[in-house]
C-alpha cells in the first residue's frame, strides 16, 4: 500500500498536489501554485494575491487587484494600459 501511495504522489504533476483525503491528484486552487511535481500541498501566492486559473504552475502567475465574481477572476488594470 505504501508503494502505491508514493507512486501516486510522485505522479502528481506540477500545478497540483496529492490529496490523501481523495487519494488522487488535485489542481492547486485559486490563489495557490505548485512548480514542482509530486507535492503534498500548493504554495500560497500571499496576501491580496490570487491566480486566474486552478492548476497554476509558477509564482509569476500570481496577480493582485482582482475580484472573484460568479466564479470568474476579474483583473483590473490602470486606464493607461
Amino acid at each position: 500500500m505504501r508503494l502505491n501511495f508514493l507512486h501516486r504522489l510522485a505522479n502528481c504533476p506540477a500545478g497540483s498536489y496529492y490529496s490523501k483525503e481523495n487519494n488522487t491528484c488535485v489542481k492547486c486552487p485559486l490563489g495557490k501554485y505548485q512548480p514542482v511535481q509530486g507535492q503534498m500541498e500548493c504554495v500560497s501566492c500571499g496576501q491580496n494575491l490570487t491566480t486566474a486559473l486552478n492548476g497554476t504552475l509558477e509564482e509569476s502567475a500570481c496577480i493582485g487587484n482582482v475580484t472573484i465574481f460568479n466564479g470568474y477572476c476579474w483583473h483590473y488594470l490602470p486606464l493607461d494600459h
